[in-house]
């Protein structure tokens, strides 16, 4: 049995993150500070690193044949097992704090949804995380190896099935990426660059009406305003497409993709050095997603969804960042061939009807509530009448767009099941088509409420079993009670 113990590294960074939970505090005692003050921080600061000592100290894997054995804890003792057949991700990350020491933090899931996070977390060298992450796959393997993971394996005793680069992304993909996939969201602030919105507020005081005609004719008399807002709205649009495609470069700088017949490797970053060790047996769906403008120009991005993979904050589990329909069809799915399947099927509409009821019943709801609303602002006088009627016609307008969205989506949604794989698309101004193998899903949930259950349809959730923070949850709303049927009768008979 072979034990590591992370780098002394781990002390730092621990103590790190410890501070970091602590920041505001520390920045409150900062104010006005005085000599025993910095006693007190200094303190505080030294039990910080003694407990990260601890931690460090107290921390052992342990490698068997089959197994890990994690202990750790000083008063309070814990041991942890995880097989190597039952690992999701293996996790390489370089960030600029472990470039600074030269150190590599490896990170293994095995898939717990209780933690919703890696159990496995290690600070060493990059050449032992190499050797380490050698080692755990030449156990999963079966192959005998050495029992020191201070060694390099030697090339007899190394996994056999060696990675080869399936793909690695261009710059001028990544620069496409970014522009067809747009971050609109800075838009808002042209609105505080070229209007004045104190003044468009004020307009709900009293005589409303007449104050936005007067707005109106003051903006209409003024084509320099409308010019610096036109010029202003490109420049900002400009400026957004930049900082897109800069964040892209950065993020995805260098994504690769690799594999061989157990594993796929993703790797990308150019501050953080990312690489995911994911076997293919272990990924639930793959999800093909399109923008808007990814559709015009036929692009897709591939994504995932699995055990370990898109758990930290704002990482998205990508196994591709922009492809052409040429590369899932040769690559894709000879990658991963329990996925694959034929485009031209959800040209077959199966399984949902479209409900005018629940869409009429939702538009009467909707129309009650605003007439209560301006019934109740006109009673009790809360607001003045001609701002009540504003409202109950926003609210009007809502409804009406809410029923026209839903009615969309039903005339754009497919649905196609066969006895291994289920095949869901959304198709509005995004689309995403899920391709969930039967054998994925761990238990479905039928949902039905008063409405629904008149007209015998259900809201049906497929659930991966990794977690709702992964995405593991998959809702199918208006589904017909006999395709529900078929569903449950496919899913269990797998």
């Amino acid at each position: 049995m072979n034990r590591i113990r992370n780098s002394k590294v781990f002390i730092i960074k621990d103590a790190l993150k410890t501070l970091k939970n602590t920041f505001f505090i520390f920045l409150a005692t900062l104010i006005d500070m005085e000599f025993y003050d910095l006693l007190i921080i200094l303190a505080i600061l030294s039990v910080i690193l003694i407990k990260s000592f601890i931690v460090w100290k107290n921390y052992y894997i342990s490698i068997l044949e089959d197994r890990f054995i994690i202990d750790q804890g000083a008063f309070y003792k814990k041991k942890t097992e995880i097989f190597y057949d039952k690992i999701h991700t293996m996790d390489v990350k370089k960030d600029l704090f472990c470039r600074l020491f030269d150190v590599v933090e490896l990170k293994i899931d095995n898939g717990s949804t209780e933690l919703g996070k890696a159990e496995i977390s290690i600070i060493l060298g990059e050449d032992k995380i190499n050797n380490f992450v050698e080692v755990v796959e030449s156990r999963k393997n079966n192959t005998n190896i050495i029992d020191n993971i201070n060694e390099p394996l030697k090339d007899d005793k190394k996994p056999k099935d060696t990675n080869y680069q399936i793909r690695k992304i261009t710059t001028k993909e990544l620069i496409l990426s970014a522009l067809l996939r747009p971050n609109l969201g800075t838009l808002i602030i042209v609105s505080t660059f070229f209007f004045n919105i104190g003044e468009i507020l004020e307009t709900f005081n009293s005589n409303i009406f007449i104050q936005l005609e007067s707005i109106f004719n003051k903006y209409m008399a003024q084509l320099e305003l409308w010019t610096a807002i036109l010029l202003g709205t490109i420049a900002i649009l400009i400026f957004n497409f930049i900082l897109d495609i800069i964040i892209s470069l950065i993020r995805y700088s260098s994504f690769t993709l690799s594999a061989n017949k157990e594993n796929i490797k993703i790797s990308y970053g150019f501050i953080t050095l990312k690489e995911y060790t994911i076997p293919i047996n272990k990924i639930k769906a793959v999800i093909l997603k399109q923008s808007f403008f990814q559709k015009l120009f036929g692009y897709y991005r591939v994504e995932i969804r699995n055990m370990g993979y898109g758990d930290e904050k704002n990482e998205i589990a990508i196994l591709f960042p922009i492809c052409d329909k040429a590369f899932i069809e040769e690559t894709l799915f000879r990658l991963l061939p329990s996925f694959k399947f034929e485009e031209k099927e959800l040209n077959l509409k199966e399984g949902k009807e479209f409900n005018k009821i629940s869409i009429i019943y939702s538009f009467i709801i909707m129309l009650a509530i605003a007439l209560i609303s301006l019934l109740v602002f006109s009673i009790f006088k809360l607001i003045e009448f001609k701002i009540s009627l504003m409202i109950f016609l926003a609210l009007i307008l809502l409804s009406l767009i809410v029923c026209f969205i839903t009615y969309m989506q039903y005339k754009r949604y497919k649905l196609i099941i066969n006895k291994n794989t289920i095949v869901y698309c959304k198709d509005l101004i995004n689309k995403n088509i899920f391709i969930i193998p039967t054998k994925s899903i761990e238990y479905i949930n039928l949902k039905q409420g008063p409405i629904k259950k008149k007209y015998k349809h259900y809201s049906l959730y497929l659930d991966l079993g990794i977690g709702l923070a992964r995405g593991s949850l998959i809702a199918i709303e208006n589904i017909k009670k006999d395709f529900a049927d078929k569903i449950d009768a496919v899913i269990y008979k797998g």
